[in-house]
């Protein structure tokens, strides 16, 4: 009965230092501020995206993105429970993160200890501070509890061979809800699931080894196809699977290759001129770590090509350098697991200190959430300009990205595609195309045409049907010319 209330009650504290380091990382938000315009571009787009398939619309096929369905799928949750304050959408993300970290963190606290636990849950609030640039409300941070999941689901399969059936599907499942969010971000966890089959390979004999191999990744592909295919269903169904296959696998890969800057420019960028001390502390504890202790050679290996790829393929392959600060935050997970492995043999003291360094690095984002003023974005001038001229039954078409005019406006997009950066940078390329056609066949009402973006003739020669009927130094309004009969 002792060790039963001992249990729980570890397993609720647990859960509450979670909530209360994710409430910490995240307290200061536009998201909390009830402002649409103070949320960064991409946060817009995925709150209009989220409302207009929330009133019937169909994702890619009647408005474009290019981001997974598993992530649109948790924001039309939040987004059903929000209304225009965009509260429910926090609590969303929240919940989302609480429910996802604290199996794993639960796993560390009874494996090793609840000190070494709570240190590692420090340096990852610590990290997604770091890279938290933009706000939130972005896939990055969606992805963080599949690749939480899928990290406690292989331990727990390697402390215990009796879990594998249930275990490998729900790995299965949680591995294509990570890819269905973000397809790049699999890499997080490939190096994790190779490790784990690896390990109950060398535990097995001959016979064994292949029959028990064969019967995991069964149910992990039971766990694939549970998830794929109600969401290929769904598309089929609604004739967008083409749509899908474009935006989703196509366009994405098309996007990636498009990069301004050289692989290292963009590694630099991000990891080497900011003085990032946190990274350089847990690098260099790893490598010491690694060198002393040589019985652990498989799982330092994971660990190390973990991070080595995923710094890879997340920021230095896309090429945008400090704009692609928020593409490490899913990164987070393996640097929580980092520091369990460095301070799993540490004497009490030891662990003391690491402790103390976890809260050095927390202090940041604990300070900010005391100190930090709430969000205030007034209304803007073009956007009551625009509020009051336009009619009912007009539609819109934002040169630019600033989706919050549709709400602010409540005015609707001629084409599936409402917004166009960076999306419609080369004339060439079929987005372009597919955009153009839509917009010539039918007209927006009005066009709003964000001056700091440079856009081809191809996009600019749109406007000459268009008067201009507005200008402020950021934004021109454009208004469709009246044809007047003979």
């Amino acid at each position: 009965m002792k060790a039963r209330f001992l249990s729980t009650y570890l397993n609720v504290l647990i859960i509450f230092l979670v909530a209360l380091v994710t409430a910490i990382v995240f307290s200061h938000t536009a998201l909390l501020s009830g402002n649409m315009e103070a949320m960064h571009m991409d946060a817009q787009v995925y709150i209009h995206t989220a409302h207009q398939l929330l009133q019937g619309k169909i994702l890619y096929r009647d408005v474009f993105d290019h981001k997974g369905p598993f992530m649109y799928i948790i924001e039309c949750i939040g987004v059903f429970f929000s209304g225009k304050q965009y509260v429910g959408l926090w609590f969303t993300q929240w919940i989302w993160l609480v429910l996802g970290l604290s199996p794993l963190f639960i796993f560390w606290a009874r494996k090793h200890s609840l000190l070494l636990s709570m240190t590692a849950l420090f340096f990852l609030g610590a990290w997604i501070y770091s890279f938290k640039t933009i706000g939130d409300n972005l896939p990055e941070i969606y992805a963080i509890s599949f690749i939480a999941w899928i990290y406690y689901l292989c331990l727990r399969m390697v402390e215990n061979s009796l879990l594998h059936r249930w275990y490998a599907a729900l790995l299965g499942m949680s591995a294509m809800g990570l890819f269905l969010t973000k397809p790049n971000l699999i890499v997080l966890v490939i190096p994790c699931c190779v490790w784990f089959l690896w390990t109950h390979f060398q535990t097995n004999s001959s016979i064994e080894k292949r029959n028990h191999l064969l019967f995991i990744l069964g149910y992990i592909l039971l766990g694939v196809v549970v998830v794929l295919l109600p969401i290929l269903g769904y598309f089929a169904y609604h004739q967008a699977l083409s749509d899908a296959f474009f935006a989703y696998w196509t366009f994405n890969f098309s996007y990636i290759s498009a990069q301004s800057l050289s692989m290292y420019e963009s590694f630099s960028q991000v990891f080497l001129q900011a003085p990032l001390f946190m990274l350089i502390f847990v690098v260099v504890a790893l490598l010491i770590k690694g060198i002393l202790d040589k019985g652990q050679r498989p799982f330092f290996a994971m660990i190390v090509a973990t991070l080595i790829i995923s710094m890879f393929i997340l920021i230095a392959l896309p090429g945008r350098g400090k704009d692609s600060l928020h593409y490490a935050i899913p990164m987070a997970p393996i640097i929580g697991w980092t520091i369990m492995y460095i301070g799993q043999e540490f004497q009490s003291f030891q662990r003391v200190f690491l402790l103390l360094m976890g809260l050095y690095f927390f202090k940041p984002p604990l300070i900010h959430s005391i100190t930090a003023t709430p969000h205030q974005v007034d209304r803007k001038e073009d956007i009551e300009w625009l509020a009051t001229h336009k009619r009912a039954g007009e539609t819109l078409c934002i040169f630019g990205n600033r989706s919050a005019v549709y709400e602010q406006t409540q005015l609707t997009c001629n084409t599936r595609f409402f917004y166009t950066y960076p999306l419609m940078q080369d004339c060439n390329s079929s987005i372009s195309q597919q955009f153009i056609t839509q917009f010539v066949s039918n007209k927006a009402t009005w066009v709003w045409v964000e001056t700091k973006y440079v856009f081809d003739t191809c996009i600019t020669q749109l406007l000459q049907n268009y008067e201009r009927v507005y200008a402020n130094p950021e934004t021109q309004i454009y208004h469709l010319k009246t044809v007047t009969a003979n």
